[in-house]
């Protein structure tokens, strides 16, 4: 649910990445697609950084977002939280959420990063389309997985984190990595550690739909209709892999490329088939309930 803040910090950012970090934000240029010779515009992403001020009443009235990507202008919203007033509650919730912030920062930079992949998707029948609405909400908690374990690597430390699905992950990856001596930034390739990001992501995602959230993301991408105009995706997009995708066929791998502190990862291709296939039982499950519901999405399928 969208808000008002109450103050606005006015800091904005124009954000041009190669390797993703959110510690450190890497400056290239990737207006022009390597080896292609074309040239491409594309928007260019903006972050902006809202500070908020939080009353007990505004907690009983509201769900309060955090971040959220902006696609159709490229932009990056990340709220910081400020006690509004002295009850315990407003503050814990205030530091709770402000602790939260590198990893909602790389959750949206992933959003942003795999834009092209995911709105450029009319080409596609509507239960396709659902699917790549679904794995885009699991691969940026996959990104902040990955995120939490670079941040133990640098602070030898859990990152200070409320998100179980984070903690889970942490706890077997870290386990992984003490059973087979690993060395330290972890290897994301690894199948066994690719497998556990898949999975925490993969549940957390599931978890959330069962609260009624991201239903409504995945039924409006299932019922669009055919544009025969490409979406204007954004400068932080990286195309020389986009070609490869195609989850009709359960090519998933250009979604699931990430960048770590080890160096990049692909954890589609690590993970195990029996991951893989849990991950795709269960979108599609997902997908075709919603469709259910709705039965005029079907009027979107093309016929060949």
């Amino acid at each position: 649910m969208k808000f008002a803040p109450i103050y606005s910090l006015a800091f904005t950012i124009a954000l041009s990445l190669g390797a993703l970090s959110c510690q450190q934000l890497q400056k290239k240029d990737l207006n022009e697609p390597a080896n292609t010779g074309i040239k491409i515009t594309n928007k260019q992403t903006t972050l902006k950084i809202d500070t908020v001020t939080i009353t007990n009443e505004m907690l009983d009235k509201r769900i309060l977002a955090a971040g959220v990507f902006k696609s159709y202008n490229g932009e990056i919203n990340i709220s910081y939280f400020e006690p509004g007033d002295s009850t315990s509650r407003v503050k814990n919730f205030c530091q709770t959420n402000n602790n939260q912030m590198t990893l909602i920062m790389r959750h949206e930079l992933e959003h942003a990063r795999k834009e092209n992949l995911t709105k450029n998707t009319n080409f596609f029948d509507p239960l396709t389309r659902g699917a790549i609405a679904a794995q885009n909400e699991i691969i940026a908690p996959a990104a902040e997985i990955i995120e939490a374990l670079d941040y133990r690597y640098e602070n030898d430390t859990v990152y200070p984190t409320n998100k179980l699905f984070i903690l889970k992950a942490d706890k077997k990856i870290t386990q992984i990595a003490k059973e087979q001596k690993l060395d330290w930034p972890i290897d994301f390739n690894n199948q066994q550690i690719a497998d556990v990001v898949m999975a925490c992501a993969t549940e957390h995602f599931f978890k959330e739909t069962q609260k009624g959230l991201y239903i409504a993301t995945i039924k409006k991408e299932m019922g669009k209709k055919s544009l025969t105009k490409s979406y204007q995706t954004n400068n932080l997009c990286s195309f020389g892999n986009a070609a490869l995708f195609n989850p009709k066929f359960g090519i998933w791998s250009p979604l699931w490329q990430f960048e770590s502190k080890r160096g990049s990862v692909n954890i589609w291709e690590a993970a195990s088939i029996n991951q893989k296939r849990k991950n795709i039982t269960l979108i599609d499950s997902l997908t075709n309930k919603i469709a259910g519901q709705n039965p005029t999405i079907f009027l979107n399928l093309k016929t060949r």
